[in-house]
């Protein structure tokens, strides 16, 4: 064989190993994107139609981390649990499952039936009473819908005929010829949001239930009027959230419609709450809504005097903001989690990152428990939790720098989303007033989510704020045990002839000892 002919043969051996090689690149980079599709469709459908827990069984979780990793850690994991706050947990006695039956609450005003047998009312004479069997039902009556007339008799002087007559002021109102009153309005507040009954509906239930031909704009009318009395008192709890040292910011897309438009579009409510000191129940939140979710709203939701920790998850809007105005950021634990959660039945080695991070949540839980001191939480986390996030901190970083998981995995993603926030999640083991995680704001969001699923979108842009604020309001009798009916009832009665000193005096934590008063007396005059 000639020499020309051999390099041409080698020529072609090694254009052919290129193409191959090629071809194995590309089939390999398919294969990892099949992958990565794959999870993000089985994630996707869990959403949907599976359950939203990420709780596990712990010894499931254990023999999965033995498997994946071998350690001799494993054992330390299964002496000391991992049941905690938002960890998974271990089964429950199916003894404590069972339901109790409930007595029924003794404030309810009692009605008794006497039913007393024939024979003894036939003749009776001829029986002794020697006992009585008594038994509770919860019984219902069903809402009444009064017509309030209002009637101020007219009086003239009988030894001066000429004065002009005398009549008692109406006093103030919310509206001039309002026909509903504060109870009314307060009524159909509740109704949409705190029951998240549409409005449509109501009016459907009033005039096919009770003959009152009261339109969904009417009632819209209602709503809108009682929004704009209550806006001061919303921004006075506004200024309490706001004057904090920490709180905590999350979002929530709501649709809304235009008048005239044939599409929906994406608005967001801006959560804002301010967690309560350790050992004191839940703190106040309030709600406020944009058309668009860029980093410039966060200047009209924290205002421009605001200067504290914020807590929020890794959304760029948030670190875009806090560059800007120099605020320190702490990120949230749960969506950290959630990641490697949805990455588990990929990569079992996300066992391993799960039973880390839920020593980390049983920490919490026992401070919790022990109502410990913001001084305690720190003194234990730098104690116990710091130790857990650095070996945590080593694992992630070996294994991205090893590349042990494909950037476009789940696994991946995961890893790559928590090391990038890892200053921001390690925040709350060297400060004691910052939480593990934002699960407390997002527990505030959760009635817009139940509300959205009925009514489906808010009328308009500037119907937004209205809802924000009378959610706001309606979260807070929720979080002090009111009844809301009756909040908004002693607000809006109020209103009309209140200060702008008095609007402090009319929050709901404010009144919350009156009304709490004033249900007590009624239940035991009903008694």
């Amino acid at each position: 064989m000639s020499d020309d002919r051999e390099a041409q043969l080698l020529e072609e051996i090694a254009k052919r190993d290129e193409l191959l090689a090629a071809q194995a690149e590309e089939i390999a980079a398919l294969k990892a994107e099949a992958r990565y599709l794959r999870e993000k469709i089985d994630l996707l459908v869990k959403r949907v139609f599976g359950s939203s827990s990420e709780q596990m069984n712990s010894a499931q979780m254990e023999l999965e981390g033995l498997l994946a990793e071998g350690k001799a850690d494993a054992p330390a994991l299964a002496e000391s649990g991992t049941a905690g706050a938002g960890s998974p947990s271990c089964e429950k006695d199916p003894e404590a499952r069972k339901p109790r039956r409930q007595r029924l609450p003794e404030h309810l005003p009692v009605e008794e039936e006497v039913i007393v047998p024939l024979e003894v009312q036939a003749a009776p004479e001829a029986f002794r009473r020697i006992g009585e069997e008594v038994s509770e039902r919860l019984d219902y009556r069903p809402a009444r819908y009064l017509r309030l007339r209002t009637v101020r008799p007219k009086f003239v002087s009988v030894k001066d005929k000429a004065l002009p007559p005398v009549v008692a002021p109406v006093g103030p109102q919310l509206a001039e010829k309002l026909q509903a009153t504060p109870a009314m309005i307060a009524h159909v507040i509740v109704g949409k949001y705190a029951d998240h009954m549409p409005l449509y509906r109501q009016a459907a239930i009033l005039q096919d239930r009770h003959g009152l031909n009261t339109t969904r704009q009417t009632l819209c009318d209602w709503v809108m009027l009682g929004a704009r009395w209550m806006r001061l008192i919303y921004e006075e709890v506004r200024s309490q959230v706001l004057a904090a040292n920490y709180v905590q910011v999350d979002e929530t897309p709501i649709r809304y419609i235009e008048p005239g438009s044939d599409r929906c579009q994406t608005g967001y409510f801006w959560t804002v709450h301010r967690p309560a000191p350790p050992g004191q129940p839940r703190g106040p939140s309030f709600y406020q809504w944009h058309a668009s979710r860029a980093s410039e709203c966060l200047d009209d939701v924290l205002g421009s005097d605001f200067d504290a920790v914020l807590q929020c998850d890794g959304y760029a809007a948030y670190e875009s903001h806090a560059r800007k105005r120099g605020l320190v950021l702490a990120a949230c634990w749960a969506h950290a989690r959630r990641k490697f959660h949805a990455a588990k039945d990929y990569d079992p080695g996300m066992v391993d990152v799960l039973n880390r991070i839920a020593r980390l949540y049983q920490i919490e839980e026992r401070l919790r428990r022990s109502a410990a001191s913001v001084e305690e939480r720190l003194r234990v986390r730098q104690g116990e939790s710091l130790p857990i996030l650095t070996a945590l901190h080593a694992l992630l970083t070996d294994w991205q720098t090893r590349s042990r998981f494909l950037p476009r995995s789940s696994a991946g993603e995961a890893i790559a989303y928590t090391l990038s926030l890892w200053k921001k999640l390690c925040l709350f083991a060297h400060d004691g007033r910052i939480e593990i995680d934002n699960n407390l704001c997002e527990n505030a969001i959760r009635p817009t989510a139940v509300g959205k699923k009925n009514w489906l979108f808010i009328g308009a842009e500037g119907a937004g704020q209205n809802s924000a604020i009378l959610f706001s309001l309606v979260a807070e009798c929720r979080r002090l045990g009111l009844n809301p009916q009756d909040y908004f009832t002693a607000a809006l009665t109020r209103l009309p002839s209140a200060t702008t000193n008095d609007v402090g005096r009319l929050t709901p934590e404010a009144l919350a000892p009156l009304l709490r008063g004033s249900n007590e007396t009624q239940a035991a005059c009903a008694a």
